[in-house]
């Protein structure tokens, strides 16, 4: 994932954007640190007026960071949303406001849910291969089930892959 997350802030950074903000809630700090990780290490500023932490979940974690940027008069160029739903959250803000997505500000989610391809625009996401993982899990349990002296030791890393969809372009001047 933290692959992934620099992979976006880059294709961000390499589209002109450097007002790069990041919207999530109160489980996804290991997002925010990769959103840190990933702007330091392109030597990007990170303005924390564009960082917001929601106290809620889901779309209305989106939606409602997106309104305390638009009220702390602090706006990015574009933004990555810690998950999908928050990110939906985030453009029905910004287009409540009569702003177009990527015209005006442009955005990018994590996990490539189903609805991200059907969205106005098309969401540009992360996407995760978490079946994988536990199809994986499942596997052992069930092995373990059937034989109790099965033992195993495995490292699972999860891959992900920017999905570039029309959410992203490049900045107004």
């Amino acid at each position: 994932m933290e692959d992934a997350v620099y992979e976006s802030i880059k294709y961000l950074y390499d589209m002109g954007h450097k007002k790069i903000g990041f919207i999530g809630e109160t489980l996804t700090h290991s997002k925010e640190n990769y959103f840190y990780r990933a702007m330091n290490k392109l030597e990007l500023e990170v303005n924390k007026n564009l960082v917001i932490i929601s106290e809620n979940r889901f779309e209305y974690a989106g939606y409602s960071s997106m309104e305390k940027l638009f009220n702390n008069k602090q706006l990015p160029t574009a933004i990555l949303a810690a998950y999908d739903y928050i990110a939906i959250g985030a453009m029905h803000s910004i287009q409540s406001r009569g702003l177009k997505i990527p015209d005006d500000i442009s955005i990018i989610g994590m996990d490539d849910i189903e609805e991200a391809a059907y969205l106005n625009p098309p969401l540009t996401t992360i996407k995760t291969f978490n079946q994988d993982a536990c199809d994986l899990a499942l596997n052992i349990i069930f092995k373990k089930i059937s034989n109790p002296y099965f033992k195993t030791k495995q490292k699972i890393q999860l891959q992900s892959t920017l999905i570039k969809r029309n959410s992203v372009s490049t900045p107004r001047e």
